[in-house]
């Protein structure tokens, strides 16, 4: 078992944005303070790691589509971030590994020093909770190496603005699940595994953008989708 304290800093430098009319964009910061754990019990058929995390984002970019379809990028203020970032690796039987991680995030703005923007608003992009989890077990099926493996994978509501306006027309990206299956076999350097991803045709929504700024194109609106069911096959060949 180890725990350890990381204390880290970095940084981004600043620009100049496309359109003369924008000033320039300073430097933002970020310190991050981190408390963490990486173990193994029941010797060996368990792992657990995770960190506890505190970030403090000065003067952080803030980059949205402007006039003219130009991207523009401003200092948007200081922001907060607090954080779970824990994974679980599990060997109950000999052939069955089921591996499962999570991450948790409270987001939000401590200072806002562009027009349209309240402190306390979430950060966009990120979700509050992203969860994975797979499972896969491998057995012999007569002279071959087999295998059954099935996961799920889960990312919450995402905002996509920090301006009241913009992210009350553009709305918020709504949670969604996904899971994928797969089986195969394998003997001599030669496999063959079948798949059927996104098993239950899910429609998550993974960004949305306008095509010009959004208080003017935001009634037309391109949502970006994960690939939707999708089945087939891959045969191997290892030299």
């Amino acid at each position: 078992r180890m725990v350890y304290v990381t204390y880290s800093e970095g940084f981004r430098p600043g620009g100049i944005n496309r359109r003369a009319t924008q000033p320039p964009y300073s430097a933002d910061f970020l310190d991050n303070y981190e408390f963490g754990w990486k173990t193994q019990w029941a010797d060996g058929r368990l792992r657990w790691n995770g960190a506890i995390f505190h970030e403090v984002w000065e003067d952080f970019q803030f980059a949205f589509l402007g006039m003219s379809g130009l991207t523009e990028i401003q200092n948007a203020g200081d922001a907060e971030i607090n954080g779970l970032e824990t994974d679980i690796t599990w060997a109950p039987i000999d052939g069955l590994a089921i591996n499962a991680a999570v991450t948790v995030l409270d987001s939000e703005l401590t200072s806002a020093a562009i027009p349209d923007t309240t402190v306390g608003t979430q950060l966009p992009v990120a979700a509050d909770v992203k969860f994975d989890m797979t499972a896969r077990y491998e057995f012999t099926l007569g002279n071959w190496d087999a295998f059954f493996q099935g996961g799920a994978s889960y990312i919450g509501d995402r905002s996509i603005d920090i301006r009241n306006s913009e992210a009350a027309v553009i709305g918020e990206l709504p949670d969604y699940w996904t899971a994928d299956f797969s089986t195969g076999i394998s003997q001599n350097g030669l496999s063959l595994s079948l798949y059927l991803d996104n098993i239950f045709d899910e429609r998550g929504i993974t960004g949305r953008y306008t095509e010009c700024a959004i208080l003017t194109c935001g009634g037309v609106q391109y949502d970006v989708v994960v690939r939707p069911m999708t089945a087939g096959f891959r045969l191997g060949r290892k030299f």
